[in-house]
This record gives C-alpha cells, structure tokens and sequence, in this order.
C-alpha cells in the first residue's frame, strides 16, 4: 500500500483558488446553475475546469532560460549573437514549438498562450537586433514581413484547440 505525502499532497477547491499542477493552473468556472436533484436542489458547476499554464512557473522557466527577466520583460540572450540568424530563429521555433505540444492539448483557451509567445518571439527579436546592432523594428521588417519564404521566416505559433 502506498502512502501520500503530507508536502506533496494538496487538496484545494478550485472555485476559491487554483490549483497548481505539472505547469497549469486549473480553476473552475465561477459561475454555476442549479438542477433538480432526488433531495432537492443541487449546484453545479456549467462548465468543466479551466486549465491556463502557470503564470509563476513559466516566468521562472522562461527567466531561466534567458528569455525575460524575473518580472517577465523579455530579454535577449547575449551568447547567441554569435550564430547565424537562421540558426537563432530555429532555436527560438524549437521552444515555442515545445511550448506549443505541451500545452496546446489541454488548455481551454489559446488565447491564454499568447502572453508566453510573445515573450519568446520578441526575445528573438531583440536578440537578431542586438546582433545586427539595430531596432526591433528594423529586425521585424528584415525577419517578419515574409513569413511565406524559407529564407526569411521568423518565429510564429498557432494554437489549434481540439476537443
């Protein structure tokens, strides 16, 4: 027979505060309805659990990894503006692309990503921009204009949600 531990064991109603749970925060829906029960009436929630990533743990991950900084600005990693700029846009591609997998399945909103993108593609930005000695801007339009081009192409992501 196995036993819980007491650290790692939480039980927290979620309609009060979210749960954290390998990288998401699930809450429930504060709205409810009533239905009839056999003993009367009965609440329940009209929506199953809301699951968004952890806030706190994704900036802590992210400033781990040189993307931001503590409080979530976006940064640019130094060290890597001494690759080529297609190779920069392929590491950056390759973590949202991760980024992507891990959460796209079970979040209930992609919209809750967007933040995380964002911090992400604009540090690719600002790192082609330190590397090039320029603006973000300059960078956007050299990088982000012509997606459609191999040559070209700058970080992007789509959250398909299927249920």
């Amino acid at each position: 027979m196995h036993q819980l531990s007491e650290k790692k064991s939480v039980i927290t109603d979620t309609r009060k505060k979210a749960a954290h749970f390998l990288g998401f925060e699930i809450t429930s829906h504060k709205n409810s309805k009533l239905i009839k029960a056999k003993k009367g009436l009965r609440r329940i929630s009209s929506f199953p659990l809301i699951f968004r990533p952890d806030r706190s743990r994704l900036i802590n991950r992210l400033h781990a990894r040189g993307f931001c900084n503590k409080k979530g600005f976006l940064i640019s990693i130094p060290w890597l503006t001494s690759l080529e700029a297609t190779v920069i846009i392929e590491r950056y591609n390759a973590t949202i692309r991760d980024f992507m997998m891990y959460y796209t399945e079970w979040i209930t909103c992609p919209s809750d990503l967007h933040r995380w993108v964002y911090i992400i593609r604009y540090s690719c930005f600002k790192t082609l921009a330190h590397k090039y000695k320029t603006s973000i801007s300059k960078i956007m339009i050299r990088f982000g204009v012509n997606r459609q081009s191999t040559a070209t192409k700058t970080i992007e992501a789509k959250a398909m949600i299927t249920m």
